[in-house]
């Protein structure tokens, strides 16, 4: 830095301290941002409020240009609610080495100020690292940052310092401050120290950084009030799609904005596109059931490459809301895809998604993040949380990762991310109920519910035998297999009990048909025994011809009796003269009374 001389007037901030432990750190001159060749970093810029209308910018010492746009691989983005802009550099490399400084208008002389300078040093294994380069938190919570260093920097000063007031905490020693309370303890055998937050507040919201001696890594923290989800913005993060492909993102925002008007701004054209708006290659669609909006981007192509937002009009002061911001990077072959942006699963079961990445990407932090609350999982951990139990295993020989989700919840359902470094992929996870084949008796429960036992009493009345059998053996087995077959005899059941009523009902009906034709003889039999007298003396049957030729005889003596005989297949009008048979009687003469 000796070698350089400046031409603007350098803005040092030096504050005093009362809060043990907490110390000022005023001289930023010295500082280093190490960065890994071929990586990407993001460097806060903080401002006084008498400067949010004027122009920021970005200056490179190698270039000699000042910046206030967003490029290829460079994002500079204003953000006045927090009295900041952030600088983002991606695809750093050996060129990129020097000096770069933060810069205002100040709309009087001197007509720029230098707000904020750093040295950037581009390293295959950078001097100091961070695990992750942006954690979240709830108030009253806690956080832990993990920070790396190389071996010359083992005897060197490790502290955790916050960018807006430059205020330090050293490794060894516990610090209470506004700031909550802060822990940093050092593994000289790692080569890494932790830094520990407990005891969360909103005011702990912002920029840090892990240093080790004179270099440095940056960390944004967000801390969100318990219970309700962050839609702050994840600064530091890229999507990455294949040219000529497409992405959906997910924007989601606080409820009490849910009839305010979202739309999707692109910082190359500065445009603004309004929900529920479909064009050829781009639809914005809310959803505020789920308190989100959906971006889908086709057919991107290189030109597509740059920042875009989630954004809302709040109705208030600040009258916009940025809600989610990210860079998108279109490439032949992605550095980390998907195989399929949308799963789906049902509730208590498992899903498995496979997340891959390029070579340069093989010793980068991977993770499994959750868009709603910006919670994330990582490889080699099992974790076991409200959003069911995660496990993301690691394949370094296959440049891929597997993210397996088990004992899913409906509320599981939402966007994630596959995350490689600072690079994302959006995937859609949808939980649906389990399909069940029979109200009844669910499939997934082999002991009777009230249903079940409700319908076997009905069935008890017509075949108590049998559904005790069925009964029986639902509460003694409970394997898969032997209870399919408890429900096919339960709903056969029915269809043998018609089936057996229908063969009683035809042995009811043909017994009644055999029966009736004795039933006729023996009538035959009761009438002809009933129309015949009895008598003491042998008759004598005749023809009427045989009455005739006998007239001569005594009509006192003869008794004349008629016999009707009865047919079988007889009609209703009977042929009395052929049926009529006259006999005659010779009775003992007695005395007869005049």
């Amino acid at each position: 830095m000796a070698s350089y001389t400046k031409t603007n007037i350098f803005y040092i901030s030096v504050g005093f301290w009362l809060s043990l432990g907490v110390e000022s750190y005023d001289d930023w001159s010295s500082h280093t941002l190490t960065v890994q060749t071929g990586g990407s970093v993001t460097i806060p810029c903080y401002y006084d409020k008498k400067y949010t209308q004027q122009k920021k910018y970005w200056y490179s010492q190698i270039e000699k240009t000042y910046k206030n746009t967003s490029e290829e691989n460079l994002s500079i983005i204003d953000h006045p609610d927090q009295s900041l802009f952030t600088v983002t550099m991606r695809n750093l490399q050996n060129k990129h080495t020097g000096y770069y400084y933060c810069v205002v208008e100040t709309g009087e002389q001197p007509s720029k100020k230098t707000i904020y300078e750093t040295y950037l040093k581009i390293q295959s294994a950078p001097d100091v690292s961070v695990v992750n380069s942006s954690v979240s938190g709830h108030e009253g919570g806690d956080i832990s940052v993990q920070c790396l260093y190389s071996s010359e920097y083992q005897n060197k000063l490790k502290q955790w310092c916050r960018y807006k007031d430059q205020s330090c905490y050293t490794v060894g020693r516990n610090d209470t401050s506004q700031n909550s309370s802060v822990q940093i303890s050092d593994d000289d055998g790692r080569r890494s120290f932790t830094v520990r937050m407990t005891g969360l507040r909103l005011t702990d919201s912002g920029w840090y950084w892990c240093s080790a001696g004179d270099a440095l890594s940056p960390v944004h923290l967000t801390v969100t009030e318990a219970g309700v989800e962050s839609y702050d913005d994840w600064s530091n993060n890229v999507l990455t799609v294949q040219t000529g492909g497409s992405v959906t993102i997910p924007c989601y925002y606080d409820k009490k904005y849910t009839q305010q008007k979202k739309y999707w701004f692109s910082e190359i054209d500065k445009s603004n596109t309004y929900t529920n708006t479909t064009e050829q290659n781009l639809s914005v669609i809310d959803h505020p059931d789920q308190s989100l909006f959906t971006v889908t981007m086709r057919n991107l192509q290189n030109k597509h490459n740059g920042k875009y937002y989630c954004a809302l009009e709040t109705g208030e002061q600040p009258s916009t809301k940025t809600m989610y911001e990210t860079y998108l990077k279109i490439q032949s072959a992605p550095d980390v895809s998907v195989v399929s942006s949308s799963v789906s699963g049902h509730e208590g079961g498992d899903i498995s998604l496979q997340c891959f990445y390029s070579s340069g990407y093989k010793n980068k932090l991977k993770q499994w993040c959750r868009y709603k609350d910006q919670s994330c999982y990582t490889v080699r951990r099992t974790d076991t949380s409200q959003i069911s139990s995660v496990q993301i295993s690691d394949d370094d020989g296959g440049r891929s990762f597997t993210v397996r989700m088990t004992g899913l919840r409906l509320t599981d359902s939402g966007w994630y991310c596959c995350s490689v470094g600072d690079l994302q992929v959006p995937v859609q996870l949808t939980v649906t109920e389990p399909k069940r084949a029979f109200t009844t008796i669910p499939a997934a429960t082999p002991s009777p519910t009230e249903a079940d036992i409700h319908t076997t009493q009905q069935s008890a009345n017509r075949n108590p035998t049998s559904v005790n059998k069925i009964i029986y053996t639902m509460t003694t087995d409970s394997r898969p297999e032997t209870h399919k077959h408890d429900v096919i005899l339960v709903m056969c059941l029915p269809a043998m009990l018609v089936l057996l009523l229908l063969v009683t009902l035809v042995a009811i009906v043909t017994w009644r048909l055999r029966k009736k034709p004795e039933r006729g003889q023996n009538k035959e039999e009761e009438h002809f025994n009933s129309a015949v007298m009895p008598c003491k003396n042998q008759m004598t049957s005749s023809s009427p011809a045989d009455v005739t030729s006998s007239a001569s005889v005594d009509d006192s003596s003869v008794i004349y009796s008629s016999v009707i005989t009865f047919h079988k297949a007889s009609s209703s009008s009977v042929n009395r003269e052929a049926d009529v048979i006259y006999s005659s009687v010779k009775q003992t003469p007695k005395a007869v009374s005049s």
